[in-house]
């Protein structure tokens, strides 16, 4: 059970690195981007260091 939480956290945590990287490139509120875990709203602050 804990394996398959784990693999699920870093699939998740792989589409939202992916997914912040994608906002951060195209000129486009992050918030406005369709998104599959609406259950899961991040703060873009805590990725600041896509940016750099």
């Amino acid at each position: 059970m804990f394996l398959s939480l784990s693999i699920w956290l870093n699939e998740l945590s792989g589409y939202i690195l992916k997914y912040y990287t994608l906002s951060a490139t195209i000129p486009t509120p992050y918030f406005l981007l369709p998104t599959p875990y609406p259950l899961f709203p991040i703060p873009y602050s805590l990725f600041p260091k896509i940016h750099n």
